[in-house]
Parts: C-alpha cells; sequence; structure tokens
C-alpha cells in the first residue's frame, strides 16, 4: 500500500518534466535518493537531490540536515 502524503506531496517531483533527483524508484516503490544511485529515469535528472533548507520551512529543516548528515554523510 502506497502512503498518500507521499504519493500526493511528490507528484511535481516525479513528473516527467521535473530534473529533480530527489527520489529514486525501486520497482513500484520510492526510496530517497543516494549520491551513488545510477540515473535511473533518465539522463536529464541533473537537478538537485535535496531541497535548500532556506526553501523549507522552519520546523522541517532539520529533516534537511538529518538526510545530508546521516542518510548521505557529507
Amino acid at each position: 500500500m502506497s502512503h498518500p502524503k507521499i504519493d500526493n506531496a511528490t507528484v511535481a517531483i516525479l513528473a516527467e518534466a521535473s530534473r529533480n533527483r530527489y527520489l529514486t524508484k525501486l520497482g513500484d516503490r520510492y526510496r530517497l535518493y543516494r549520491l551513488s544511485d545510477q540515473p535511473n529515469d533518465g539522463l536529464d535528472k541533473t537537478g538537485p537531490y535535496c531541497p535548500c533548507a532556506d526553501d523549507v520551512p522552519t520546523e522541517y529543516r532539520h529533516l534537511i540536515q538529518w538526510y545530508r548528515r546521516d542518510y548521505l554523510g557529507l
């Protein structure tokens, strides 16, 4: 079962016209993009893999920090 909040929140991100690499498709599921991922949904995916913290509401910026520090190890 897919998570409706993820489905609704990522429609624009997953659109063909989007160059963002926020998610990677694995079969019928998605996970956060990793720097080691290959561009499996088009070579035109050259956009950012993470939104700029300044573009995210203050109460969610800790998630950007977690993603960069813990998930990506940057």
